[in-house]
């Protein structure tokens, strides 16, 4: 609705400083889908979020669900990232 589309800009300007107009840009470059898993928005029950740098406030993309908190999970980090990798790979037939 016309309501919710306006709560949900307000809430994309108050914290990250994007309007909406920019997500839909975002939304649409990326066809829809997770920067990160590419897994279209649809298969999914909430749209995608904002992810950005917390340190830098630099915006990335827009991620699904499962890739935005498993990226906080790992802090960022590409070493802790590589890590779970490795190990993911240990048990891999």
């Amino acid at each position: 609705t016309e309501a919710s589309k306006k709560d949900f800009g307000y809430d994309l300007m108050k914290n990250y400083g994007l309007s909406y107009e920019k997500y839909r840009e975002m939304h649409n470059n990326q066809k829809g889908c997770c920067d990160c898993c590419c897994i279209h928005e649809s298969k999914f029950k909430r749209k995608l979020h904002v992810d950005h740098n917390h340190v830098t406030g630099q915006l990335r993309g827009l991620l699904c669900t499962r890739c935005n908190p498993g990226i906080g999970y790992f802090e960022d980090s590409i070493e802790k990232l590589e890590m779970a990798i490795a190990y993911l790979k240990k048990f891999k037939k």
